[in-house]
């Protein structure tokens, strides 16, 4: 009983200690080094086209492998035309009987035109002449677009590459029967170069703008800029891909290549402080300020936090000194004493 009264007296505090200030820890407000990590994907041509037949019909020639050089106009694959070039024949037939019969209808007319200046018959009779003559003209001429229709469509029956490049997908063989629009290759277009990688969901909603690249096996670097982010995340992966366009003479790199991005980011934009010193009270993050023995309340935005520090926009004055331990128990203007 004695030894216990004696500890509990020891533990009061006098009425001096109870007046002095808080006892906190502080932390010097420091410039963050900057962040560097890296991803790895592929290099792609800046524009890919998929290309298709405008005709449906089955496949009778494939004429390139995946991975071939093509040049504009080349001819990738070809249909059966056996019946467009019947088409062909037939509406070639019907140009040929529409032009005998608006000949025809011409030289009625010119035979009623005469008679009619000689009043043997009635202005009536020349005007269904001519009637007649522009009716057979304007039949000629829906037999001639036709014509030109089914030439167009015996055209189409040869597919022909867009423009230089190379064919990095084949989607059809021969034999096959295709739709109209149905993509049978792609062609990567000559002209720059890209890298395509896959943002995690950490990173998508401050993705970074820049990067530096290499290419396995190439000692140059590149410097990258994000030019289009996915509008949505891979249903399976749950990863954003991005696309990163690629500074410099570029056309040269093999495609599919293995590309690495490294980004540094907070160089010079980021201060560091403990994770112990924020402080969140429901409107949002801030720090302590310690400025003469007194505490400010100072909002701050947080980039990242990791499990000893936090990492702000540059925002506090340099060499400032923040609490780092506990923050919970202050009040704006609070007189405080700094721990050594």
């Amino acid at each position: 009983m004695f030894v216990g009264g004696l500890w509990g007296c020891s533990q009061e505090t006098t009425p001096r200690e109870r007046e002095l200030p808080p006892l906190v820890r502080v932390a010097k407000v420091q410039p963050a080094e900057p962040l560097v990590w890296s991803l790895s994907g592929t290099i792609r041509a800046r524009h890919e086209t998929p290309v298709a037949f405008r005709i449906g019909g089955q496949i009778r020639q494939r004429l390139v492998q995946a991975g071939d050089r093509v040049t504009a106009g080349q001819v990738l694959f070809r249909l059966d035309d056996h019946d467009v070039r019947q088409a062909v024949v037939a509406s070639e037939a019907q140009v040929a009987a529409a032009r005998a019969e608006a000949d025809h209808a011409e030289r009625e007319r010119s035979r009623a035109a005469a008679l009619q200046e000689q009043q043997i018959v009635s202005e009536q009779a020349y005007e269904l002449a001519l009637t007649a003559a522009t009716a057979a003209r304007e039949r000629l001429r829906a037999a001639e677009a036709q014509r030109a229709q089914a030439q167009n469509l015996l055209a189409y029956t040869n597919l022909e590459a867009p423009s230089d490049g190379v064919v990095t997908e084949v989607h059809a063989e021969p034999g096959q029967v295709v739709a109209p629009g149905q993509t049978v290759a792609v062609v990567a277009l000559d002209g720059p170069r890209e890298a395509e990688v896959f943002l995690p969901e950490t990173r998508h909603a401050d993705p970074p703008s820049e990067a530096l690249a290499s290419v396995w096996g190439d000692p140059r670097e590149w410097r990258a800029s994000l030019r289009e982010l996915a509008g949505s995340a891979d249903p399976l992966a749950r990863t954003w891909r991005a696309r990163f366009a690629l500074e410099g003479d570029t056309a040269t790199l093999p495609l599919g290549a293995t590309v690495r991005l490294v980004f540094r980011e907070g160089a010079g934009a980021l201060q560091r402080v403990p994770a112990s010193a924020i402080f969140e009270n429901g409107d949002g993050t801030h720090v302590w300020l310690v400025r003469n023995q007194q505490v400010e309340l100072v909002p701050v935005r947080v980039r990242r936090i990791d499990e000893e520090y936090a990492f702000l926009e540059a925002s506090l004055p340099e060499e400032s000194v923040v609490v780092a331990l506990g923050v919970h128990l202050l009040q704006p203007a609070q007189a405080v004493r700094v721990a050594p």
